[in-house]
């Protein structure tokens, strides 16, 4: 099965983990930073050249085999994405008693 919501295009035949664990959905995802304080002007500049290289049709070759699929997203979108896995991960070590040594 893969672990995200819908059934990937890389591997056709495997459905998704949530048909029988439902609920689950866990996507890998990679994302570009900048420092805290950095002039917004310059945050937006980069988010939009980030988003124009992840939807180029040239980046696919690289991405299709493992499956990647890219979204360009807004930086306030990313944001929020951080701060909600960020939540669910929270969420998932308190429920199971996880703790960093």
């Amino acid at each position: 099965a893969v672990p995200s919501l819908k059934p990937s295009p890389a591997f056709p035949g495997l459905p998704p983990l949530a048909e029988q664990v439902p609920g689950y959905a866990i996507d890998i995802w990679v994302g570009v930073f900048a420092p805290a304080g950095t002039p917004a002007p310059w945050v937006e500049r980069l988010n939009r050249e980030v988003n124009d290289i992840a939807t180029a049709p040239e980046l696919r070759i690289f991405l299709d085999p493992d499956g990647a699929i890219p979204t360009a997203m807004s930086a306030a979108a990313f944001t929020a994405r951080i701060r909600e896995d960020l939540a669910q991960w929270r969420k998932i070590a308190a429920d199971r008693k996880i703790k960093v040594d």
